[in-house]
This record gives structure tokens, sequence and C-alpha cells, in this order.
């Protein structure tokens, strides 16, 4: 629902979870150039942080800037669904900011999305640079 926010999308997700589910992946659509070593990086994290603090929430970083993957566990992500329709994910990691286990990561593209034309290229561009020559 475009008319509540952003946010809308990621409490449709999690009410339509059954409450067994333990843990969630925050991935948005906007950012495809994630790669399945981020992911490892952050499922690792998550297994070690998880083992220590069952409210660990797990974010990938890179330059000291929060991004994507983010890994949140189902006492959060009922916080986000039991809040007002102006709360955002945000709000709640700065409440449980003693929670938080950063992953810094190599790939910059876990904290940039592709919103316009010249994000898009920008990302062919960093695609072509990766590409071995032969």
């Amino acid at each position: 629902d475009p008319d509540r926010g952003q946010s809308s999308s990621l409490r449709r997700g999690i009410t339509a979870t059954p409450a067994e589910i333990r843990w969630f992946v925050v991935h948005p659509v906007d950012m495809p150039l994630i790669g399945q070593r981020d992911y490892d990086a952050c499922f690792a994290a998550l297994l070690q942080a998880s083992r220590i603090d069952q409210d660990a929430i797990v974010v990938a970083s890179h330059t000291m800037r929060r991004g994507h993957p983010l890994m949140l566990p189902r006492s959060v992500a009922d916080e986000m669904v039991r809040g007002p329709d102006e709360i955002s994910p945000r709000d709640v990691l700065k409440s449980r900011a003693s929670h938080i286990v950063h992953v810094a990561l190599v790939n910059p593209w876990v904290v940039d999305d592709l919103d316009f034309p010249a994000d898009y290229d920008r990302a062919i561009e960093s695609l072509e640079q990766r590409k071995p020559r032969l």
C-alpha cells in the first residue's frame, strides 16, 4: 500500500509468515548486485551472534554505512508490525542499537540501490570492470 509508506511491504511480508518463522531477511528489489558472498558472511555472523543474543540484528555494511541484507529476529519484526505507519525499520534499529551486528563487506552494492538510469549505467560499468579479460 504505497499510501502507507515504504514499510508497508515489509509489514505485509512479516504478517503473512507463520509464527514459527524466527528470522527475516530484508533485501529490497532495487539492490540486485548483492551476491552470495555477502549473504554467506551475513548468515555466518547471524549464526554466531544469535547464540549470544536472541535479539541480534545483522546488518551488511560498507564504508561505515548500513545496507542490505538486513537480518531481523521475529521480536524485532513484530515490533515493526505493531508500530505506527510512520515508524521505519531505521527507527526500530535506532531503538535496538546495542543488538546490531555490522558485517563489513567489500561489495559497495550492499549500500547502493538502482533507482535511476544513471544508477543502472554505473552498475553495468562496475560489472564490466570485474569481468575477467581473455
